[in-house]
């Protein structure tokens, strides 16, 4: 398993559950900064991961890369956190971020937050 960049923003107690936020294609964790201090001012924690072979995460041949070794991150970063996530992906073409649908967590998913005008 590659090493994963994490962001976290952390806020408040444990009241909301955390979110994890997924990039989509050809970008990284930083797509979520707008909302993640957006999310923090209403209370939500929020941990967007660079998915292998994005950002600053481990470098790995996104040309072999699967959805599911995108949804083994999103999982290992779950697993992490003491409560169950919410995930929210950025669109990746119609899979809704890649390994959103594919991390099969239980609770609630948001999709396709739209950029701030």
């Amino acid at each position: 398993m590659p090493i994963l960049q994490v962001h976290s923003l952390l806020v408040g107690g444990e009241a909301l559950s955390p979110l994890i936020l997924v990039h989509g294609a050809a970008n990284s964790a930083r797509v979520w900064t707008f909302w993640q201090n957006e999310l923090a001012h209403r209370g939500w924690p929020s941990h967007a991961l660079d998915l292998a072979g994005h950002g600053h995460s481990v470098a790995a041949d996104v040309g072999v890369m699967r959805m599911a070794d995108y949804a083994d991150n999103v999982v290992t970063l779950a697993r992490t956190l003491r409560q169950p996530p919410i995930l929210l992906g950025w669109t990746r073409g119609d899979d809704g971020g890649p390994g959103v649908r594919r991390a099969r967590l239980r609770g609630p998913r948001a999709e396709y937050p739209s950029p701030p005008t």
